[in-house]
This record gives C-alpha cells, sequence and structure tokens, in this order.
C-alpha cells in the first residue's frame, strides 16, 4: 500500500496536477474599475510562441458563449455573448511576446464576475499535441453615488440624470404652492365667521 501510494506520488500525472493548481492560484487576480470606463483584462503566456488559439469566458454566462475568441490568426465576433459584442478587442492585434490581454470597452456591473483566460499555443517541441494554459482574473465594477436610482442588477431607476437638486426644488414648489393657496382660504373663512357672528350680535 505504501509503495502503491509512493508510486502515485510520483507519477506524472500527479505532478501535472500540482502544476496546474498552483499555477492557477498564481495567475487568479482581482481588479476594480468604475462603471462607464474601459479595462484591460491582462493574460500572458508564459513562452513567445505563436498563440492559435485565445478563449475569454466567463463561468456565469449560461449561454457559453465567448467573451471574446481568436483563433486562426483572426477573432470571431459571432461566437461573443451578445452583451459583449462590438466592446472587447485585442491590447497588442499582434499579440507579441505571448500578450493575449484584451481591453473591454464601457463596463458596466453586469460585467462583475470571473474571467477565464486560455492560451494554446503552437507546440515548438517533439511533441504534437498543443500547450495550452489556463489563467482567471476576477472584475468588480462599482457604480458611481452619483447615479441615483441605481440597483444591483445594474439598472437605472426613474431619476436617472435628474440631479438631487432639482428633484428637491420641485418638491418644494409644490409644498409651497399649496401652503400658498390654503392660507388664504382659512383668512376668508375666520373673517366670514366674525362678520356672521357681528350680524348676529345686532
Amino acid at each position: 500500500m505504501v509503495l502503491r501510494s509512493a508510486h502515485m506520488l510520483s507519477s506524472p500525472v500527479f505532478c501535472v496536477l500540482v502544476v496546474s493548481l498552483l499555477s492557477a492560484s498564481e495567475d487568479s487576480q482581482e481588479m476594480k474599475v468604475k462603471a462607464e470606463q474601459n479595462v484591460t483584462l491582462q493574460c500572458h503566456a508564459r513562452t513567445d510562441a505563436p498563440i492559435t488559439l485565445l478563449e475569454w469566458s466567463r463561468p456565469a454566462l449560461e449561454t457559453g458563449d465567448y467573451v471574446f475568441l481568436y483563433r486562426n490568426e483572426r477573432s470571431y465576433e459571432r461566437y461573443q455573448h451578445p452583451s459583449y459584442r462590438g466592446r472587447v478587442v485585442l491590447r497588442d492585434p499582434d499579440m507579441k511576446n505571448g500578450d493575449a490581454s484584451v481591453i473591454l470597452r464601457n463596463v458596466n456591473i453586469n460585467d462583475t464576475g470571473t474571467y477565464k483566460c486560455e492560451i494554446t499555443v503552437s507546440n515548438t517541441g517533439h511533441s504534437q499535441t498543443p500547450d495550452s494554459e489556463i489563467q482567471l482574473l476576477k472584475l468588480k465594477v462599482t457604480v458611481d453615488s452619483g447615479h441615483i436610482g441605481g440597483n444591483k442588477d445594474g439598472n437605472l431607476g426613474l431619476f436617472v440624470g435628474v440631479p438631487v437638486s432639482v428633484v428637491l426644488v420641485l418638491i418644494l414648489g409644490i409644498v409651497g404652492s399649496f401652503i400658498f393657496i390654503q392660507r388664504p382660504c382659512k383668512k376668508n373663512h375666520s373673517y366670514t365667521s366674525a362678520e356672521k357672528a357681528g350680524e348676529s350680535g345686532t
């Protein structure tokens, strides 16, 4: 039993699993950005070999569509999730030095989540199997406190774009008008009652 356990620990499969887990933990990074800004999702290959396949994805996307897909020296927008189409481009179109980073434009709160970058490079060794690696990145998009009516889903309420001062002036104006209209009515009512009392006394 001890010999079998020792054999498993020294097996190539076990070593690959350990290296993969360590790589994933080292490559995981977290970024914070404000809404409506552009953000660079960074990802780099560990080798300068040409990148043949680049897949940016989000595990949370139920459709399984990509955030960005590059294959055979071109990108494929039709395989992108609809919310990312036209918003994602390569930082370096030539991907020199293994740069697989992409720029996500005009981010919103719905872009918050974990992103997975999977790189496949052409193998320069004797093996016919391409080398691939996975890197993870966590993105958190924050909404400016000046946005009125915002909620956790990134939808805006009724008073979008209306300053607080304008709303307060409108409310005060309505209340003031109501008080101004009601006050003469009360005076007239009191005066009429006094007149009636005088007349009844005479």
